[in-house]
């Protein structure tokens, strides 16, 4: 719901515990059912559950705060699973090849991209790890036009915060020279580049 211009999740919105199978990110129909009727015990599963590379819990619990917090319409969009072949969110950023093209087998590798379940997730977790990056569109006919980080009341994170938050697990358990280096990478282009952003809605995540 919105509140003094930004999207907030509705305290009194209580409705019967349910997920469609595209919110539960294709989990065959008996696991939903199973979901649908128990919720406590999905709940307790769903952190471990993993299929396809996406945390079920995640995209269980993810959909229902969208529900909460948007209009039908853009919590649907939000709630659907990030593609496959989506290029995620990079930690030392792709920008970087431009002056330093080399870098692309480092940068491309998949222990420096993340990625989250569904779309409103990658969004969230793009705008707050990227500075350049300040929103997206969203698919015609809906409640609004484009989904902003901003207006969902986002902060950036800080050096301490994006290092734990914005880098991969493989970056975390190795012996943190990759970690190292996006961390440098992120602070020196920090800076935003005013012909890239579009009002928080012209961009499209990665």
């Amino acid at each position: 719901m919105l509140v003094d211009g930004k999207y907030r999740p509705n305290e009194s919105y209580n409705p019967r515990f349910d997920i469609t199978l595209g919110q539960a990110i294709g989990i065959p129909p008996l696991v939903a059912a199973a979901a649908a009727a128990l919720p406590a015990l999905s709940s307790s599963l769903a952190g471990g559950l993993v299929i396809g590379g996406s945390k079920v819990g995640s995209a269980v619990k993810a959909a229902e705060r969208f529900r909460q917090t948007y209009p039908p319409g853009v919590a649907e969009a939000l709630s659907q699973p990030y593609p496959a072949r989506g290029m995620g969110e990079h930690v030392i950023p792709r920008r970087v090849l431009k002056d330093f093209p080399f870098l692309a087998p480092v940068v491309n590798h998949p222990a420096n991209i993340l990625r989250r379940p569904t779309k409103g997730e990658m969004y969230e977790l793009h705008y707050k790890c990227d500075n350049h990056f300040d929103g997206t569109k969203l698919p015609r006919g809906l409640e609004e036009k484009g989904w902003s980080g901003a207006k969902a009341g986002l902060e950036r994170y800080g050096p301490l915060r994006w290092a734990w938050h914005c880098t991969t697990p493989a970056m975390k358990v190795g012996t943190g020279v990759i970690g190292a280096a996006g961390v440098a990478a992120h602070e020196a282009l920090g800076t935003k580049n005013p012909r890239i952003r579009s009002k928080g809605q012209g961009s499209t995540a990665r």
